[in-house]
């Protein structure tokens, strides 16, 4: 990669506000709903696979829901652009495709044109700040906004943790490591490549020129 050109993929990536895309929010909406349906086949034909004689056990259905869904999810952030190229960069919709993101150079890769498009950055220093905050919010700043709702919600700390219980329970050993791997980072990355990556660019990109909407800027 040439050094201009990875200044350009720089300067779009490591920005103060989302790039908009004319492109994404039909296959993110496929993308979600068959990611679901996957989960689901999967976890349902775990009983009829062979020569099984019962349903999957709590860490297997949440391996397959994750997956499953992340199968989706994943597939829609990597064919949005792809899937959409033909009416973006095509005849007559070059004005529009240049006015709503600023596309790479083809001879840069599938991989570079997606960190163009979906912001995709990390800076060495992010992680350990990131823990950080994480920890702070979890067992400082919670706590304090649950604070009100106690007197008026019985055990409300101990429904609160339910859920993270549920998932953890009697999970012990080299699944706990595998669990929090898919859930402790897994989720958060693919999570935030299609929500802020895929979703929320390709929704400014359909909104930033309504009518309701004084300027893109402030959009």
């Amino acid at each position: 990669m040439s050094s201009p050109a990875a200044g350009r993929i720089r300067s779009l990536v490591v920005a103060t506000t989302a790039k908009p895309n004319p492109f994404g929010l039909g296959v993110a909406v496929t993308g979600l709903v068959s990611g679901w349906l996957i989960a689901t086949i999967a976890v349902n034909l775990w009983p009829h696979r062979a020569g099984a004689t019962s349903s999957p056990s709590l860490f297997r259905e949440d391996l397959l829901n994750l997956v499953g869904l992340w199968m989706g999810l994943v597939l829609a952030v990597m064919l949005a652009r792809p899937l959409a190229r033909g009416r973006i960069d095509g005849p007559g919709r070059a004005g529009q495709g240049a006015q709503l993101t600023e596309s790479v150079d083809g001879h840069l890769g599938a991989f570079a044109q997606m960190r163009a498009d979906y912001g995709i950055a990390i800076r060495l220093v992010d992680l350990p700040i990131g823990i950080v905050i994480g920890l702070l919010g979890q067992y400082l700043l919670t706590p304090l906004l649950e604070l009100p709702l106690v007197p008026f919600v019985p055990n409300l700390f101990t429904r609160l943790n339910d859920p993270a219980n549920s998932l953890t329970h009697n999970i012990t050993g080299s699944r706990f490591l595998v669990l929090g791997f898919f859930v402790c980072l897994g989720s958060p990355v693919v999570e935030e490549l299609y929500f802020r990556g895929l979703v929320l660019r390709a929704l400014l990109g359909r909104l930033a020129n309504a009518r309701f909407s004084r300027s893109r800027r402030s959009l």
